[in-house]
């Protein structure tokens, strides 16, 4: 398989630990697998959680979004505008501290789960939405426009700081129903900025028991698969590498840090180690990569370097790589390039054609002979590709020099190539005389105007409508636009 299995082992780093000699629970443990299969070493700057490193090592870029609403997206839950998200964490409140709740008992997890479900009708006047995930966490999805204070942040225990109005009913309900333990907020926030992921990475799908990776990946428009068993995520993964690169996140190591388990901590990772075997053993590009540490001493996390291990030498034995460059460059050394990618694969070609009338205003655009024939030039190449000629005007559409339309080269290209293909009218002046897709747009005013497009959420979201459509019947999209100015 040529495409590129990353496997975040969430929270590997460690204190060393007294229990064990003085080592970490990742150097006790027996990995042979992951060593030899990746002997090669190179190290980057953890970030304090796991959102801030999987954003900027996916984008490039930290992350604009709280956390309780990236965990949203990847529950797929109601985040439209006005709406904000709560990650909920069960948690002891003692009245005076906030004592976050790791490694509770499956009973407890179910009293607490039953008594936040009974108490929802609190928050009714806010349409609320509740999801819950693993040991008892949740979001909440809600109209709320009260300013919420800033409590302690999981996993460390601070002092406690009560929630305005029918949220601190709730968080108290729920105490006083469950001997203290209840759920409490951290991370809130609305939707922010969404930073595009890299171009290399192309189609990718995210397989994780935790929504905090998931969402980062809904986000950036990957596909995500919620698997709460740690065993099931790997024939998951192995089938879905073979459509393109494959996220599979390892959550449970970091959990077990919490609990300050490190024997359960290295049963895992030999765990990891044995299924990595059973599964990827013929996988060629394979990365294993650490978000930040997790300590097993304290269960707390750790702001440090953290290694980073690939199957193939991308890096200087022992390096230590800015978090920015990690993808960019994985891809680029492992010769993941897109035609391999693609190579064998069922694709379709699309041809936007719109035009704006900025075009028309002389200086502005070269393609066409005159700033009045730049309106003709997208329909002029549609009718090219599909007919072989064109109708809509004399002769086929050239620049001010006598430089023929690029679509003379996408012809011949999509003839030889017998990919199919479709044109998409997303806002033409002059309408081609052949069959389009139509997606709703129109034609743009001048920019100096002012008033260029009234309707781009519609043709946005139509965009959208026929981009999955695409995406179920092909797997891959060649998208090209004729659109002059």
């Amino acid at each position: 398989m040529s495409n590129v299995l990353f496997v975040l082992l969430d929270g590997m780093e460690d204190d060393p630990n007294p229990e064990l000699g003085g080592k970490k629970p990742y150097e006790v443990a027996n990995m042979p697998f992951i060593r030899s299969r990746a002997p090669h070493l190179a190290w980057t700057t953890g970030r304090g959680y796991t959102q801030l490193f999987l954003n900027e090592f996916w984008t490039g870029h930290p992350p604009d979004l709280s956390r309780a609403s990236i965990e949203a997206y990847g529950l797929g839950m109601d985040m439209s505008k006005g709406r904000t998200a709560f990650r909920m964490s069960p948690a002891f409140i003692d009245g005076k501290n906030v004592h976050w709740a790791y490694g509770l008992t499956d009973d407890q997890v179910d009293e607490l789960t039953e008594s936040v479900q009974e108490n929802m009708y609190l928050l009714n006047d806010h349409n609320p939405q509740i999801k819950f995930f693993v040991h008892g966490r949740s979001v909440i999805t809600m109209a709320f426009d009260e300013e919420v204070p800033q409590g302690p942040q999981a996993p460390v225990d601070g002092p406690y700081v009560p929630m305005p109005g029918a949220l601190g009913e709730l968080i108290m309900q729920v105490a006083s129903e469950c001997e203290g333990l209840t759920i409490y907020p951290w991370g809130v926030g609305e939707v922010g900025k969404i930073n595009p992921p890299f171009a290399g990475i192309g189609k990718m799908t995210a397989i994780s028991d935790s929504p905090t990776a998931l969402g980062i990946a809904a986000t950036l428009g990957h596909k995500i698969h919620l698997a709460p068993e740690l065993d099931d995520r790997f024939p998951l993964a192995r089938e879905a590498l073979k459509t393109g690169n494959v996220f599979l996140h390892m959550d449970e190591v970091d959990e077990y840090s919490h609990e300050m388990d490190p024997h359960k901590k290295i049963r895992v990772l030999e765990h990891i180690d044995r299924l990595m075997e059973e599964y990827f053993a013929d996988t060629e590009n394979i990365v294993f990569f650490v978000d930040h540490g997790t300590s097993c001493v304290t269960g707390t996390h750790i702001l440090m370097d953290v290694p980073f291990r690939c199957t193939k030498p991308v890096f200087e034995e022992g390096e230590h790589v800015e978090l920015s460059r990690l993808v960019p460059t994985v891809m680029e050394k492992m010769n993941v390039d897109m035609m391999s990618r693609m190579w064998g694969k069922k694709g379709v070609f699309t041809c936007t054609i719109a035009n704006t009338l900025t075009s028309t205003i002389p200086g502005v655009s070269e393609a066409g002979d005159t700033p009045e024939l730049t309106l003709y030039t997208g329909p002029a190449d549609a009718e090219y590709l599909v007919m072989g000629k064109v109708t809509c005007m004399k002769g086929i559409p050239i620049n001010p020099g006598g430089i023929p339309t690029p679509a003379t080269l996408t012809k011949a290209a999509l003839e030889l190539s017998k990919m199919p293909y479709f044109i998409i009218n997303g806002g033409s002046k002059i309408i081609p005389n052949i069959p389009c897709i139509e997606v709703g747009g129109e034609c743009g005013q001048p920019v100096n105007t002012g008033h260029t497009l009234s309707n781009v959420q519609q043709a946005f979201e139509y965009g959208k409508i026929l981009g999955n459509q695409l995406a179920d019947a092909y797997d891959y999209v060649v998208v090209s636009e004729s659109c002059a100015g």
